[in-house]
């Protein structure tokens, strides 16, 4: 669990991820979205055969934006 100034969007792309945020715990499948205002406390587990996701920041995550290109 964790929490940043960002507001976070997360995107089931396929399998199933466990997320929690805000005390609120549900299972997403492909297509399912959750939408986490900023410094609102989640994190998330892959299910049994892992999942992929997509997480859209606003603004721009600093910390990622600080990791060197490669």
């Amino acid at each position: 669990m964790h929490h940043h100034v960002e507001q976070q969007i997360a995107i089931a792309l396929s399998g199933e991820l466990t997320f929690t945020a805000g005390g609120e715990t549900r299972v997403m499948h492909a297509g399912d979205c959750v939408v986490i205002p900023p410094h609102v406390e989640h994190g998330g587990a892959a299910g049994p055969e892992g999942c992929n996701a997509l997480d859209v920041f606003t603004p721009p995550r600093a910390g990622i934006l600080e990791l060197p290109a490669s």
